[in-house]
């Protein structure tokens, strides 16, 4: 929720944070003009329990902080769907509105293989982070790469759904992403109205080389590429998929160093002149941990749902030592 918490004429965030908790992020006004959100403050408090989970209900009945789901990066059953006007979220092809939806494939992309492998074994449902449909179709022949695997999915009944910024924004993506890099005071960062970044600190210091190792290590990536290495990575701003339109935000948030999928290579040269390190790691590795996120949710919504997750990566990279 986005308001005027405190009557300073800002507008604060109220949210769940990185840990499910619900939060009072404050914005204000750094010396150098630029609006910043503080760390999330946990102000509110409830008498009759404290703690829930999404499909359980109340999880611990002591008087205590609001936690609104306990689960892994705060997963939360409270979802907010916030777009960006240039996306395109939601339904991508609905065939058979009646048909039910037991066997779920959860994909980043929706490429061909990811439609032959989901007519192949009787899916119901595609589920991607990326849409399927992002500009206008003029024409549905198989000639043209969008419309002959629309032209399949209406063929065997399979319904197909995406969520991109819509994912994004929320308590998820990038929450998840700045966990996993071991974030700490993690705060939202961007656009004031729905902030999809985050940043937050290092509990130490770490040469640029020892965190792009970590970050190499921990998304699982076979390089990265580090924009300026001499810079200490401190405070780090996180941006799955494609960063670089964020920079300037990022640096405004008090970032020394942004971890994204890609950027670029002027963008980078730039930031680095700046003093800013901007580490790219893969557009698909930044965000694989989208997959797992939605197959939480789904399970959270119907646990008998059989949702798996189908890897569309086939690009390689190559690394040639002399």
């Amino acid at each position: 929720m986005v308001t005027d918490w405190n009557s300073d004429g800002l507008p604060d965030l109220i949210m769940l944070d990185h840990e499910g908790y619900l939060a009072y992020f404050e914005r204000f006004v750094d010396e150098n003009g630029e609006k910043i959100l503080k760390p999330g403050k946990r102000m509110f408090e409830c008498v009759n329990g404290s703690v829930f989970r999404n499909g359980k209900g109340m999880t611990d009945n002591t008087p205590g902080i609001l936690r609104m789901n306990d689960r892994q990066a705060g997963a939360s059953g409270r979802r907010k769907l916030c777009m960006c006007d240039w996306d395109n979220d939601g339904i991508m092809c609905l065939p058979d509105p009646d048909r039910a939806a037991h066997k779920v494939l959860l994909v980043l992309d929706i490429t061909d293989e990811a439609v032959d492998y989901a007519a192949q074994n009787s899916y119901d449902l595609i589920l991607s982070h990326h849409p399927l449909i992002f500009k206008g179709i003029k024409h549905l022949t198989p000639e043209d790469i969008i419309a002959r695997r629309l032209i399949k999915l209406c063929r065997h009944s399979i319904t197909a759904l995406s969520f991109h910024t819509a994912l994004d924004a929320m308590d998820g993506v990038n929450d998840r992403l700045a966990a996993q890099l071991g974030l700490c005071d993690i705060v939202p960062f961007g656009c004031e109205e729905y902030p999809c970044g985050r940043v937050g600190n290092l509990p130490c210091a770490m040469s640029a080389e020892d965190f792009a190792a970590r970050v190499a290590d921990t998304l699982g990536c076979d390089a990265v590429t580090v924009g300026a290495p001499t810079v200490t990575a401190r405070r780090v701003a996180v941006i799955g998929g494609s960063g670089e339109d964020d920079i300037p935000s990022a640096i405004a948030a008090g970032a020394d160093t942004m971890v994204t999928g890609e950027a670029g290579y002027h963008e980078m040269l730039d930031a680095a002149a700046l003093g800013f390190n901007v580490i790219t790691a893969g557009h698909f590795f930044t965000e694989q941990s989208t997959l797992a996120m939605l197959r939480e949710l789904l399970s959270a919504i119907d646990p008998t749902i059989n949702a798996d997750i189908y890897n569309t990566n086939r690009m390689k990279t190559v690394v040639r030592f002399k």
